[in-house]
């Protein structure tokens, strides 16, 4: 039990770093790609915005469906929640 209430709390914890990444991201290229319809603001945007919505209702990036093309963009966000998991623990034998 103790086990899984970890995993999940490190999972949060990804989530919410990998929320505030996107969120700043979005910052950066919401206005450029809104208002002067900047091509490749606008695909970063496109490839971000459902990456925050996944995180913010607590999903990980790799559950979010995207293009290839948008999955290779993404995997330069550097987004741990975008990563393979290995869960590693030491248990006691009994």
């Amino acid at each position: 039990m103790k086990l899984v209430l970890d995993t999940e709390t490190i999972n949060l914890e990804l989530i919410f770093a990998d929320l505030d990444s996107v969120e700043k991201r979005i910052a950066k290229v919401e206005k450029k790609a809104q208002v002067t319809k900047d091509k490749d603001a606008l695909f970063e945007y496109n490839v971000l915005v459902p990456l925050r919505e996944a995180l913010s209702k607590g999903l990980p990036a790799r559950s979010v469906e995207l293009t290839k093309e948008q999955t290779v963009y993404a995997k330069g966000f550097n987004l741990l929640t975008l990563k393979p998991m290995i869960y590693i623990a030491n248990v006691s034998d009994t």
